[in-house]
Parts: structure tokens; C-alpha cells; sequence
């Protein structure tokens, strides 16, 4: 994504895992956070921590990010937001989730001074 600008990230349900489904309700939290050496929250992105709610069936849920403009050219620079606490999903952990943690790429849009 480009600084300044949003995205979404999609966090999923692996529908089969371990030839067991699990199609019912259940609740994960996030947070978005800095990438050692890399961005900072509240410099380069919007740092944030929440909980999804996954209704019976759903399969899919959005987390928005936003990232923060400045007018110094950087090196493209890398964010993570990591998946934790799954609750009401008995003998799952978060591996029934696509990916995690997922890391998000801040390329620059500032113009080198020289």
C-alpha cells in the first residue's frame, strides 16, 4: 500500500481442518503493530488493537488500516498485525485462520531531496 493511503485486510476461516468443520460462531482479536526495524506506529501507520466476531458460517472479515503520509523519502517499510485469543472454538487454535501473523508493505511516495 501506498503511505498515506487505507487498506483491508481479510482474515478467513479455513473451512476444513483436519477433516473436522467448524461452521459455528467464534471471536479472534488483532492488533496492528510495528516490524522490528521497519514502521512505527503512530509515524508510519495507524497502530491498533481490536477483536472480530465471526458469526455461524461466515467465513471472512475485514480489519481497515490506515498508514500515515509525511514528505521524507524512505525506504518501503513493513508492518504486522497478528491474530490472537481465538475464543468459542473448541480443540481449534488459530491455524483454522489463512495467515499469521500477515505483514503489510508501506511503500513511499516522497520525491528523493537530491
Amino acid at each position: 500500500m501506498v503511505e498515506g493511503g487505507s487498506t483491508g485486510v481479510r482474515v478467513y476461516r479455513e473451512p476444513t481442518i483436519g477433516g473436522m468443520d467448524y461452521e459455528g460462531a467464534f471471536s479472534v482479536k488483532y492488533k496492528i503493530e510495528t516490524e522490528p526495524n521497519s514502521a512505527i506506529s503512530g509515524v508510519d501507520f495507524i497502530g491498533k488493537a481490536g477483536s472480530l466476531s465471526f458469526a455461524s458460517r461466515e467465513n471472512m472479515k475485514i480489519i481497515n488500516i490506515d498508514t500515515l503520509d509525511d514528505n521524507v523519502h524512505e525506504e518501503s517499510e513493513f508492518f504486522k498485525v497478528t491474530l490472537y485469543d481465538l475464543q468459542n472454538m473448541p480443540c481449534v487454535n488459530e491455524n483454522i485462520l489463512y495467515k499469521n501473523p500477515y505483514h503489510v508493505l508501506i511503500t513511499d511516495d516522497d520525491e528523493p531531496i537530491c
